[in-house]
């Protein structure tokens, strides 16, 4: 018993030691080697406790853009709840913290952008936008390639961006579809923007936007190469055959409203309406499925709903427009065959 004891005091012990003692000379040089500059002086730290209780050490230093303007960043030895251990990491804000001063000096409504930041411990920010359209996408992307040329002026930054992509069914629910969203950095974008318009094809083909799909081939984008790499596939289970301009939904909940609607017309079911709201019969029944079902069905939860002989019938939960196959076949008798990964959330 008492081996056994000493042994769990030294896993314990050696489970413990997972936080390293940073001096100054360890901030002096990830301010050199990770930040990259120079021109710096450390004026003062101070031990704070965080929101979760750890105790953090704040550096603060001086340093100064192009034109001579002093600015003041931040480094925090960052303590938090690791794998199996309290563990620590330098972190700065940099780019953030310069930002806070150029963002006043620099014209954002003339790119279009919003800056949204907060302060804890350290600045957080990002540059925002949102989109509709290829096009749209090409002008944000292109205003912040300029914008990044602008602050350049002041000093060498990267600053996150996130270009949101508006569309109908962003935020019906509580539960925000932001897959088609675009983001990344401004001293990373691409003059190539084929892989930015990846996130709104998906979207497009996952819901079945028939005005984005149409925008998706004006671009002269291989929409059946897409659909192929991403392993998205419908279809039919007797033959295989695949219905084109669809994918299944690939955060693993099924085939979208949209998509069985033209599911269901190329099999040649009477059908009335469009992708948006339809309705058919089959087996005796009257189905009638829509995007614009929506109601309070759900435990403090807007949600999709759709109906049978006018009866609102819940779909699994409260955010799904998207049916499973075994579903499909049921409400439908067409058997399908899905190509992902996973099933299920």
């Amino acid at each position: 018993m008492k081996n056994k004891l000493i042994l769990l005091l030294c896993m314990l012990l050696l489970v413990g030691c997972e936080t390293k003692k940073y001096t100054i000379e360890d901030v002096e040089d990830y301010i050199e080697n990770n930040i990259g500059i120079k021109n710096y002086k450390i004026i003062e730290s101070t031990r704070v406790k965080d929101d979760e209780g750890y105790q953090d050490t704040i550096y603060f230093v001086d340093t100064s853009l192009k034109d001579g303007t002093e600015i003041t960043f931040h480094i925090v030895d960052d303590h938090h709840w690791g794998m199996e251990a309290e563990t620590n990491l330098l972190k700065d804000d940099y780019n953030e913290a310069i930002f806070e001063v150029l963002k006043d000096r620099i014209n954002l409504d003339s790119y279009d952008l919003v800056y949204e930041s907060d302060y804890n411990e350290l600045y957080s920010g990002k540059l925002i936008t949102s989109y509709s359209t290829l096009d749209d996408l090409d002008t944000h992307l292109n205003l912040l390639s300029c914008l990044q040329v602008e602050i350049q002026q002041y000093a060498s930054l990267s600053i996150p961006y996130i270009i949101e992509y508006d569309h109908p069914l962003r935020s019906v629910t509580d539960y925000i579809i932001d897959q088609g969203d675009v983001t990344g950095v401004t001293d990373s974008i691409s003059l190539d923007h084929k892989e930015a318009y990846c996130n709104y094809l998906m979207v497009a083909l996952d819901y079945h936007y028939q005005e984005a799909i149409e925008d998706c081939i004006v671009h002269s984008i291989n929409i059946d190469s897409f659909i192929k790499n991403q392993k998205g596939e419908i279809n039919r289970l007797e033959d295989g055959y695949t219905y084109p301009y669809m994918i299944s939904s690939p955060y693993y909940y099924g085939i979208s409203f949209g998509n069985l609607y033209e599911i269901i017309r190329e099999e040649g079911i009477a059908v009335n309406g469009d992708f948006w709201h339809y309705s058919y019969s089959y087996n005796g029944h009257s189905y009638e499925i829509s995007y614009d079902f929506i109601d309070n069905l759900y435990d403090g939860n807007k949600g999709y709903y759709y109906l049978v002989d006018n009866v609102p019938v819940k779909m699994d939960r409260y955010f799904y427009n998207h049916f499973e196959t075994d579903q499909i076949e049921e409400i439908t008798g067409i058997q399908l065959e899905e190509k992902r990964l996973s099933k299920g959330v």
